[in-house]
């Protein structure tokens, strides 16, 4: 899920700084899955009911603050980033203010792990993979065609707009169900896609590869997290980041 939707929004913004990790998306998703384990003590349904509404709000947010007669690939990338930051003081705030056991719920949570997962997150991700993983492959010519620049797209016949709505909804509704799951897994979603293009020496988007891609460093990392320095275990949001 993370690979897939890095992919889409990498080419989507034509910058590998596109990643929803980076400017804003999964920070959103995280802010709405953490107000609901402080302010709810929710269930993981309801955690990813908060986590998609989360992702869906920030991505909306960092679109309405990008816009000026359009979006602008730079812009979109700068406002994300800052959007970013302002996610994590907001995290950080609720932190500090919730009770202790919240806070070592939430804590262990932000760092991105795979410990303790059960059927529920497995149903989860994998609804969102059977819904959500074919609608992005299907997208994958008119993100190719996007990809050329907008006039050009347009010129296709690709409804532009409507087509850019469409890629946004299904890579935010990914990374958000991938967070509500794991967690905010680090960097996943950023180094899947161009690893992707270059295993396929193909300038496309990939959504396929960068799905496969975004599985096997996660799993990797993983392993790493739980053998590297056993007995203790690490969760596999610090392993990614190290890698």
């Amino acid at each position: 899920a993370f690979g897939m939707s890095g992919a889409i929004f990498q080419s989507l913004v034509r910058n590998p700084l596109g990643s929803p990790d980076i400017i804003g998306f999964t920070g959103g998703a995280a802010l709405g899955a953490v107000t609901m384990i402080v302010y709810f003590d929710a269930s993981a349904t309801l955690v990813s009911i908060g986590a998609v509404g989360g992702g869906l709000i920030a991505a909306l947010l960092v679109y309405v603050f990008a816009w000026k007669r359009g979006v602008q690939a730079f812009r979109l990338v700068l406002v994300g980033i800052g959007a970013g930051f302002a996610i994590s003081a907001a995290i950080d705030f609720m932190i500090t203010r919730a009770e202790i056991n919240d806070v070592q719920r939430a804590a262990v949570w932000l760092t991105g792990s795979l410990n303790g997962r059960g059927w529920d997150e497995v149903r989860t991700i994998g609804a969102a993979l059977v819904v959500l993983g074919p609608l992005a492959v299907l997208m994958q010519r008119n993100l190719d065609r996007l990809d050329l620049g907008d006039d050009t797209a347009a010129a296709l016949g690709i409804n532009v707009g409507r087509s850019k709505l469409s890629l946004v909804l299904v890579g935010v509704g990914l990374a958000a169900l991938g967070v509500s799951a794991a967690g905010p897994v680090a960097f996943i979603a950023f180094v899947a896609g161009p690893i992707a293009r270059r295993l396929v020496n193909s300038p496309r988007a990939c959504i396929v590869p960068a799905a496969f891609v975004g599985a096997l460093v996660t799993v990797v990392a993983d392993l790493a997290a739980r053998r590297v320095l056993a007995p203790i275990e690490l969760p596999v949001g610090i392993m990614t980041a190290l890698i």
